[in-house]
């Protein structure tokens, strides 16, 4: 569609939640006004004589009162209620002194009185409206992007937060997309950045022509954008997102086609509105390492923090939290890709432009440093930022740098801490170092800083158990200031007591208590409503222990206790030795679960990177096994990349779902790994192949299916059965077995489109490339013979995305 036919509003639709300026009329102001009718009435009753002539119009001045009190709170409509009860002040008036008998006040008295009244209520109404106009503007400006008329970041994150807890407490799926414009950088750079406006323009009334009243859309910075789709699950936002990229993909613009990536994930019982972000933002960044023009669905954990505990809860061993990362680059747009990785890999990052603004306490607050990204000019430049970078963290700290002088690499690479990655920044270039270099630093230097784990498990934590925040619930004061005396007498230092259970789950909540020491009887909220009510304010891996001190001695309701969260007891009255005993027990058992609990969210976060580590390393490994086949007939080596991502859009536009294009994209360029068999002297023959050389060519598809065969991988499988099915066509006459029509798996009938398409539109050694419009048309000339119909229909519609995928490389 023509970009100009995205006309229609600027994204007010999409603000569901604005407030509204007005205000309701506070009841003391309603009071007010209905007094200050009621004086005219009630002089006219009492004084007539006041009521009669145009002296005694000062009675009537409070009558104005309602006019400025309505008009200040509801504006046109609040001076409209004004004006009539005004007008009946003045009727009512009248026939009260028509019934007494005495004569009405003069029509010129009246005159003055129904113009003071009209004059003053539509001048009140006209400018309060004004007023209100003018709030409502400022509170849109401040809650919505002025380029695109959609919500900005701030609206956004106030309306996900919302919907999160919605979607907690209701239980109904709540969905997140993430959008990123591919190649804007690009855009705004060969055409300016009022190019780069209008297509952002143009993406915002995409989104709101999409607009469900239960959604959002907002431009969270940038290029980026984000959907907030309540009440949907996870298959509704990816059938969504793809048709926003479908969507953009069909404008008609006069320049390169911009493409959208999009990463999608579904809110999780224990995940909030930061690490829902983070899960989408991290399948945003794999859609573009995939290629881009794609949607991703987040699959793995969100980089999710272990539990903090309070900071007054000494007692514990300091919990592991996410390994920090010091990103030292001078260019925002620079930093804004390289952090994107760092964040994929798990690590939370520190940003600065020039290493001389990294302070110096950075390498030793808020957690160890993993690893450091920089770039230099030279060597030189490198020597500069390595003393800059050892300054403030340890000398075994990695330090992965962009290099702008490629011939100084030698040089640079003389430290063994010092891995040199090619300029520009690009997550591709970082990504296998980084990788690496985490495998390592996690596994070895983490575990030094924070005690490895057989150092955790011999908890080693020496600090004082009597650091401990202890809260003391029971009704008589006697009892809690014999407790509080007690513990201190103990050697406690921090107590808090309370005198009922509503305080007591206040406490519990602000102060967040390593110990209750709790009374059973106790007026209103009894300990067992205490219990019953911590449930909810206790998260499902913290441990709180509860010690009942009471008096009765009844097994039914020690019973009772212990099955809603008692851990143990004391008898009224305690022995302060006992007691001691009790209590330290019971932190002991605290400090223990504490650290259990760090110890198992350490080793959740290794083993979630070494499966990452593992499904990049097999892709690469398949990846690069496609590559040692194809660069022997393919002068630029990207033919399997080629096939591999034009196979996954066409599958997408062929209706295929998300993971089945994932599985394609990674597959598909195995297609023809069997080549690696083939002699050269056949393989690169320039001219035609006799009958012979043809049989021994068209064998690399059951070699390569042999190659392939028995694996329990989906993706080595799905290699396998287009291995040997890629040169099948649809009228039976291709090979190796001749298959005809849905005989062909699709797999192997997509990739046999888009290879003939790659194979039309590059040079090979026997040889020359077409045009894609003249690639393209063969093809649809071959449709219902060489092809299916229904797949080169799809193709045709997938043009764009696919002319930038076979423009790559070429």
């Amino acid at each position: 569609m023509p970009l100009s036919d995205l006309s229609g509003g600027h994204g007010a639709a999409t603000l569901q939640h604005r407030s509204e300026a007005r205000r309701e009329v506070p009841v003391r102001a309603l009071i007010l006004s209905i007094l200050a009718l009621l004086v005219p009435i009630a002089t006219v009753v009492l004084v007539p004589e006041s009521g009669r002539e145009a002296a005694g119009l000062l009675v009537w001045v409070t009558a104005l009162i309602p006019a400025f009190l309505l008009s200040y709170y509801k504006g046109w409509s609040g001076s409209a209620v004004a004006l009539a009860a005004g007008m009946a002040v003045i009727a009512l008036s009248s026939i009260v002194l028509d019934l007494r008998g005495l004569p009405p006040p003069g029509a010129g008295t009246i005159v003055l009185l129904v113009a003071g009244y009209v004059t003053v209520s539509v001048g009140l109404g006209l400018v309060t409206e004004l007023l209100h106009r003018e709030r409502r503007a400022a509170q849109e400006q401040a809650l919505t992007d002025p380029l695109t008329g959609l919500p900005n970041r701030r609206h956004a994150e106030v309306f996900l937060a919302a919907a999160v807890g919605s979607a907690r407490s209701t239980g109904i799926p709540l969905s997140v997309v993430t959008f990123d414009l591919d190649h804007f950088k690009w855009l705004n750079d060969t055409h300016g950045h009022a190019a780069g406006d209008d297509v952002l323009r143009a993406f915002g009334r995409i989104l709101e022509r999409s607009r469900n009243p239960r959604w959002l859309f907002a431009r969270i910075g940038g290029e980026e954008f984000l959907a907030v789709l309540t009440q949907t699950p996870i298959e509704e936002a990816v059938t969504f997102a793809e048709s926003i990229r479908a969507a953009l993909a069909g404008l008609d613009l006069r320049w390169q086609p911009i493409t959208a990536s999009a990463g999608v994930a579904e809110l999780q019982v224990d995940r909030d509105a930061h690490s829902l972000l983070e899960m989408a933002d991290g399948a945003l960044y794999q859609a573009k390492e995939m290629g881009r023009d794609r949607v991703e669905i987040a699959t793995g954990p969100a980089r999710k923090e272990p539990p903090q505990p309070p900071e007054h809860a000494e007692i514990h061993l300091a919990p592991v939290r996410s390994a920090r990362s010091l990103l030292i680059l001078p260019g925002a747009a620079e930093r804004k890709s390289v952090r994107r990785v760092l964040e994929l890999n798990g690590l939370r990052v520190d940003e600065f432009e020039r290493p001389d603004q990294v302070p110096i306490q950075v390498g030793r607050a808020e957690g160890p440093v993993a690893v450091v990204v920089g770039a230099a000019a030279d060597a030189a430049d490198a020597e500069r930022v390595n003393e800059a970078v050892r300054a403030v963290v340890n000398d075994d700290v990695p330090l992965a740098l962009f290099l702008k002088d490629h011939g100084a690499a030698a040089d640079v690479g003389l430290d063994d801490n010092i891995t040199v990655v090619g300029w520009p920044p690009a997550g591709d270039r970082l990504l296998p170092v980084l990788s690496g270099l985490l495998t390592s630093r996690i596994a070895t230097g983490i575990d030094r800083e924070r005690h490895t784990i057989d150092s955790t498990l011999g908890l080693e934590d020496e600090t004082p158990l009597t650091n401990a925040l202890v809260l003391v619930v029971d009704d008589e004061r006697s009892n809690r200031v014999a407790l509080q005396r007690t513990l201190e007498d103990i050697g406690f230092k921090r107590i808090l007591t309370v005198p009922d259970g509503e305080s007591a789950l206040e406490a519990v909540v602000t102060e967040r208590p390593d110990l209750l020491i709790l009374d059973l009887h106790m007026p209103g909220m009894d300990g067992f409503g205490v219990l019953e009510a911590l449930r909810g304010h206790i998260a499902v891996d913290e441990f709180l222990p509860v010690l009942v001190v009471t008096g009765d001695k009844q097994w039914e309701l020690r019973q009772r206790a212990l099955s809603v969260g008692a851990k143990d007891f004391l008898n009224k009255p305690f022995d302060v030795s006992e007691l001691g005993a009790r209590v330290l027990n019971l932190l002991e058992t605290r400090r223990l679960h504490t650290q259990m609990t760090d110890l198992n969210h350490l080793l959740e976060r290794r083993v979630w990177s070494r499966t990452r580590e593992l499904e990049r390393a097999k892709d690469e490994i398949l990846f690069r096994l496609a590559q040692a086949a194809e660069y022997r007939d393919d002068v630029t080596g990207r033919h399997a990349e080629r096939v591999g991502a034009a196979a996954a859009i066409l599958a997408a536009a062929a209706g295929l779902s998300p993971a089945q294009c994932d599985v394609l994209r990674r597959a598909a360029p195995l297609h023809d790994v069997g080549k690696i068999a083939i002699p050269d002297s056949i393989l690169l023959k320039n001219g035609p192949l006799t009958a012979d050389e043809r049989a021994v060519m068209q064998s690399h598809t059951t070699i390569g299916a042999q190659l392939l065969a028995n694996s329990t991988s989906d993706i080595i499988e799905n290699a396998r059965i287009i291995a040997v099915s890629h040169h099948e066509r649809w009228n039976g006459t291709g090979y190796p077995r001749g298959l005809r029509g849905d005989e062909i798996p699709i797999e192997g009938q997509i990739v046999s489109l888009v290879d003939a398409l790659d194979a039309l539109t590059h040079t090979r050694p026997y040889k020359a490339s077409m045009r894609y419009e003249e690639a393209e048309a063969r093809l649809i000339a071959d449709a219902g013979s060489a092809f299916r119909i229904d797949l080169v229909e799809a193709m045709v519609g997938a043009r764009n995305r696919l002319t930038v995928v076979m423009s790559e490389g070429a």
